[in-house]
């Protein structure tokens, strides 16, 4: 196991939340995949990637396909795509935009637990978890079902973030309201996972080939993050962790921040790509 405890993580209880959340939760993993950062993140793996020898390729905790849809239009890509998650509302978002951008033959969406997949061992060439480990309850159990789906030699791509090490500065009257380990147990049900793969990845059977480390961070004025200065109004109470009220307190003084240009927000990402033994 991986020692953190579980959490009231919003994302990784998409299949519970209420409608209105889902439909946040849906524009912000859109919004995000078209920024900048997240685009050019998703363009330097997918550049790593032996496009060529991928034919089938499955998506664990895949939300609205986001990088299903995106591999499925790149060029070079011959293969087929089936995207999973818990969230038949997020997968529903999905087929749309698939069917909307012409992609609806070449990406499957099908609901179900990327700890325990409805599917053949040995069925995929690639594997890929975007931004899903750090919300999951069991990542070795999710380490354990990639390694059985994938062929021999198959590749493992996981992006995600080191929540443990996001920065935020807070004005004092909040910052003794408001602790910002509530504010990650919100978003991130394994704040540290990341830094623990390289040992869970061996114990599963994968041997790590490439791994690349950003860091985005908003200083001043909002950019990546502008978005979450709403967002978080509406995620943090359905959490339960932080409530409307602090809620409120805390986006009011963040927004006041970026009005004044004094904002500051950083995170850490990092894309690990590993390879199946055997």
């Amino acid at each position: 196991m991986t020692g953190e405890k579980k959490t009231n993580d919003i994302w990784g209880r998409t299949a519970e939340v209420d409608g209105e959340a889902l439909a946040v939760m849906a524009r912000r993993l859109e919004n995000r995949a078209r920024h900048p950062f997240f685009r050019d993140a998703i363009t330097d793996y997918i550049g790593d990637l032996d496009l060529a020898r991928t034919g089938t390729v499955l998506e664990i905790g895949a939300g609205t396909g986001v990088v299903a849809r995106r591999l499925a239009a790149t060029a070079g890509f011959a293969g087929t795509i089936l995207a999973t998650d818990m969230s038949e509302a997020l997968l529903a978002e999905g087929r749309r935009l698939a069917a909307q951008e012409g992609l609806g033959g070449r990406v499957t969406f099908e609901q179900g637990s990327a700890a325990k997949l409805a599917v053949a061992s040995g069925a995929f060439d690639l594997c890929i978890a975007h931004t899903l480990l750090s919300h999951a309850d069991d990542p070795p159990a999710i380490l354990a079902e990639a390694a059985r789906v994938l062929r021999p030699g198959g590749r493992f791509l996981i992006f995600d973030r080191d929540f443990a090490s996001s920065a935020l500065s807070l004005a004092p009257e909040i910052a003794r309201r408001i602790d910002l380990t509530d504010v990650a147990r919100a978003f991130a049900a394994q704040p540290t996972i990341i830094r623990q793969l390289p040992k869970l990845l061996g114990e599963a059977g994968f041997a790590i080939e490439k791994s690349r480390a950003y860091v985005v961070a908003d200083i001043g004025k909002p950019d990546f993050f502008a978005e979450q200065l709403e967002t978080w109004r509406k995620l943090l109470p359905v959490s339960g962790v932080v409530d409307k009220a602090d809620a409120d307190r805390l986006m009011d003084a963040l927004n006041a921040d970026a009005a004044a240009g004094r904002l500051f927000w950083a995170n850490n990402f990092y894309t690990l790509i590993a390879r199946k033994s055997g």
